[in-house]
């Protein structure tokens, strides 16, 4: 399962990297993360409005990758996964 997809460029996991992985498997729609909503506009962050356009555009361009760029997104993405598993087996 996933959980909830950060702003494009945020999040642990980046949203840009989860989307990615949405659109390989085939999914129509998201769940977007607490944070997806927050904005700091006295330190510049874009609104929800701005953030969700991004995702839009964003959406459209990981739909027209090509088959190679789909592997190389999915295999980075899951070397980002791997490493957050780690991180977090080293906590415990």
């Amino acid at each position: 399962g996933f959980g909830g997809i950060a702003r494009m460029n945020e999040g642990v996991l980046p949203g840009r990297d989860v989307l990615g992985e949405h659109i390989r498997l085939g999914s129509n729609s998201v769940i977007l993360s607490r944070t997806f909503n927050h904005a700091d506009v006295q330190v510049g962050e874009k609104s929800f409005e701005q953030a969700v356009a991004e995702l839009r555009t964003t959406e459209l361009g990981l739909d027209l990758r090509s088959l190679g760029c789909i592997q190389k997104d999915r295999l980075h993405t899951h070397l980002l996964i791997a490493k957050l598993v780690e991180l977090a087996k080293a906590r415990a």
